[in-house]
């Protein structure tokens, strides 16, 4: 949660509210849409584990064969 909710690195993402239950809503929320192929993320971690990034494929239609792609790599000065 500490890489969704900081604000240096997600200037440019929509950002969730950090409060824990509605985390825990939108979770569950999104399990169901990736349940149904609708959505996926994936992380992206340096050579240390730590998360440096998202990449998001959502709004899939198989049918048009299309879907929406978003990413974000950010890494804080510290860690550069």
């Amino acid at each position: 949660m500490n890489f969704r909710s900081d604000p240096k690195r997600t200037q440019y993402m929509i950002t969730l509210d950090s409060n824990i239950e509605k985390q825990k809503e939108w979770i569950k929320e999104y399990k169901i849409r990736e349940a149904k192929g609708e959505d996926y993320y994936f992380v992206f971690h340096d050579n240390h584990g730590n998360p440096i990034g998202l990449y998001r494929i959502s709004h899939i239609d198989y049918i048009k064969k299309q879907a929406k792609v978003s990413s974000l790599i950010t890494i804080k000065n510290d860690e550069a």
